[in-house]
């Protein structure tokens, strides 16, 4: 009865049920089901029997609403027995009674059955391959299945409690106990403050009273620290023999006391989702760090160096500022001086002084011819008081001249006379030469200046140009800082567990990179032509060995579905056929028992009837009655050999559905067999592929970098490890292949 049609107020209960491989999950699973009352359910749990590959390998889910019954012992004075461990003797137990009477409660149960971990499907990768993309480092199919658990959180949203099933036999060692410890760090980075059921199995009458038992809640909680928690322990022989009563007995009173115990538990919600790095993963990290670590490293020389130009050139600058600031000021005083001498200021061009003598007998006379050393712009002539100029050139006509002429006279005889003539040109003609050297000295100083102005500028421009660059490439660092803390920490963040849970769980470093989404890309050095010649013809090869291989796997996986599906259809015909006789061998017995117990009666009327014919009609009643019972017997013998041959044909079905079901199995594992290979042809097929074109890229994600790293360290100069990896991702997600080739930057 499920509980949106049960009356009841109980809520659903939902339980997880994690756990080692073969330490009895899906064994304890069947027994649930089998106190349920679905037996037939039961029976079809898969129970694994030797080795560590687990039976469940996908989470499932049971579902049953189960009536908890009361099991008691009792003595042989019909009183309840009361078992104290310490003070019992095992052999004593086989001696009570045991009863089962109703308790009047049930539970609506929901159970979720994960795959088991520490797997030997995880040593099927090959662990040859170098560096990061050794299988060592993660167990990829305990990380998937961790995975699959980690999505049942996120699909339930809440949880009743956690079962963690062990088996009494197994040491709490290392490898266990860090096995159980990732579970319970999902449980606690998701803070889902369910509590701990320890569900200790294979725990038979003479194990339930051993000091291992006693001692296994003190074991456990030395081992895990459970004091923030609430934990209980509940101890079961999952599988109790068939011939012994008290076996069964405390096998279905441990699957009670269990039931009532979840019974209590209220519900706890699942408060944020965050999946735990495991060791694989942190050790993957630590190789991209190292890719990223050798990206920051040279940024951080690149930065160290253009600071080194940078100080160089402001080094060199500097005495340059000091020399462009001299020569300005050189420059800045030729120009003055320039600037000085070149004016319209008259100068003294040229001058003359003469005298002449008086004489008695005449008049004194004198000739002036007087040159300039610069065009003439004015004249002054001065005279003695006694002289006049008897010739003397006006201003204009001696304006531009170079020379002037004039004549002085004196004014009678015995007059001594003298004058002088003074030449004025202009500075600028005056100073001629020397504004020349000025001028050339000056464009000389401007020359040099302007040089050293522009050597300075370009100096400028270089250090402006490394100051750029320098930040520019510690803004690099500063992203690759960021970018590095974005996906380093203890957990994966959600967004990317959401859409990428399926990468986390592989071989592939590549992989695990791309689920991280680290979009950064790292230089590849370029293959030579001879090498990737060899390469292409290489992987051409495989490629088409591939498609081949593939076109196989296909036809396989066809003819051993229709395998699978008649084999399956035999099964359940069988099964129908030992439905219907036991159907009818039910039928038979009860009709066989109702004759049986009939016991028809003959009345005779005796009113009206005389004493003859009274005795006749009694007579005829014997005889009637003897015939009416040998027909019984005769019916009920033709019924019980009609059931016989039920019964035979019933057992004959019976040994057969054992048979057929191995044949269902037999053909479910070749399909599954040839599924996995064809994905295996089909991811080989597209890895190949994706090498040649990798093999020509300038720049490849930081997961493809890391194998590159890898292999180098390792002298292998195989591209097989990149090939590998790729194979890997591509299994993770088939459907999500295209969507990974954009993410290499490589068309589909």
């Amino acid at each position: 009865m499920a509980p949106a049609t049960c009356s009841c107020s109980n809520a659903e209960k939902v339980v997880l049920l994690v756990g080692c491989t073969q330490h009895g999950k899906s064994s304890l699973i069947r027994s649930i089901l089998d106190y349920s009352g679905a037996k037939d359910k039961g029976d079809r749990v898969k129970v694994g029997t030797f080795g560590n590959t687990s039976t469940t390998k996908q989470a499932k889910t049971f579902s049953e609403t189960i009536h908890i019954q009361q099991h008691s012992l009792y003595d042989n004075r019909s009183r309840i027995h009361k078992i104290i461990p310490p003070q019992e003797e095992p052999d004593d137990l086989f001696d009570l009674i045991p009863k089962t009477t109703g308790s009047g409660k049930h539970i609506h149960l929901r159970v979720i059955d994960t795959p088991g971990l520490d797997d030997t499907d995880n040593n099927k990768e090959p662990r040859s391959r170098p560096g990061p993309t050794n299988t060592s480092l993660v167990r990829h199919v305990d990380e998937q299945h961790k995975l699959k658990v980690f999505q049942k959180l996120a699909e339930e949203g809440s949880l009743n409690a956690i079962c963690f099933v062990l088996d009494i036999n197994s040491q709490i060692g290392s490898t266990a106990q860090t096995l159980l410890k990732e579970y319970m760090h999902i449980f606690d980075a998701c803070k889902l403050h369910a509590p701990y059921y320890f569900i200790h199995t294979k725990v038979n009458i003479e194990t339930m009273f051993e000091e291992k038992a006693r001692q296994r809640p003190a074991s456990l909680q030395g081992a895990f620290s459970l004091l923030h928690r609430k934990v209980k322990h509940h101890y079961i022989d999952n599988l109790p023999s068939d011939e012994c009563e008290i076996e069964k007995h405390f096998h279905r009173r441990a699957i009670a006391g269990l039931l009532e115990d979840l019974l209590s538990e209220p519900k706890h919600a699942v408060m944020q989702l965050r999946y735990p790095r495991s060791a694989g993963h942190k050790s993957w990290d630590r190789e991209l760090d190292r890719i990223f670590q050798q990206s920051k490293s040279q940024l951080d020389n690149e930065v160290s160096l253009l600071e080194t130009a940078k100080e160089h050139l402001e080094s060199t600058k500097l005495p340059l500022e000091r020399r462009k600031d001299q020569e300005y000021s050189n420059y800045r005083s030729l120009d003055r001086q320039y600037d000085a001498l070149n004016t319209d200021d008259l100068v003294e061009v040229g001058k003359m002084y003469k005298s002449e003598r008086s004489h008695l007998f005449g008049t004194s006379r004198l000739w002036f011819t007087v040159s300039a050393r610069a065009p003439i712009r004015k004249f002054e002539a001065s005279e003695s008081g006694a002289s006049f100029w008897a010739d003397l050139p006006s201003q204009s006509s001696v304006y531009g001249e170079n020379s002037m002429s004039a004549f002085l006279k004196g004014y009678g005889w015995d007059c001594a006379i003298s004058a002088t003539i003074t030449l004025y040109g202009w500075q600028k003609e005056a100073e001629g030469v020397a504004l020349k050297r000025l001028e050339n000295e000056r464009k000389g100083a401007y020359a040099d200046w302007e040089k050293t102005v522009e050597r300075v500028k370009s100096l400028t421009s270089s250090i402006e140009t490394k100051e750029k660059e320098i930040v520019d490439a510690r803004q690099a660092v500063a992203r690759i800082n960021a970018e590095r803390r974005s996906w380093q920490s203890e957990h994966i963040d959600m967004t990317s567990m959401k859409r990428y849970a399926p990468y986390f769980g592989t071989t592939s470093i590549v992989a695990y990179a791309y689920g991280l989404r680290i979009s950064r890309r790292f230089p590849q050095k370029a293959l030579g032509e001879g090498a990737r010649a060899r390469l292409l013809k290489e992987y051409d090869s495989k490629i088409s060995a591939f498609e081949q291989q593939v076109t196989v796997c296909k036809e396989m996986v066809k003819l051993t579905n229709e395998s699978h599906a008649k084999s399956k259809s035999f099964l359940e015909d069988i099964r129908s056929q030992h439905d219907r006789f036991s159907k009818d061998i039910k039928g038979n017995h009860n009709t066989a028992t109702s004759i049986t117990s009939s016991n028809p009666s003959i009345s005779i009327p005796t009113k009206g009837i005389n004493s003859k014919d009274s005795f006749i009609m009694q007579d005829m009643q014997e005889k009637l009655e003897s015939r009416i019972a040998i027909g019984k017997t005769l019916v009920v013998s033709s019924i019980k050999l009609y059931g016989r041959a039920l019964q035979e044909q019933s057992l004959v079905t019976k040994s057969i559905i054992p048979k057929a079901e191995k044949l269902a199995d037999s053909c479910k594992v070749k399909v599954t067999m040839w599924e996995e290979e064809q994905l295996n042809r089909e991811s080989a097929h597209a890895a190949a592929e994706v090498v040649k074109v990798i093999s020509n890229l300038d720049s490849v994600p930081i997961g493809v970098a890391a194998v590159f790293q890898a292999t180098s360290e390792s002298n292998d100069a195989s591209w097989e490890p990149l090939f590998e990896n790729l194979k890997s991702t591509y299994s993770c997600k088939p459907e999500g292949w295209a969507e990974f080739l954009h993410y290499l930057k490589i068309e589909s």
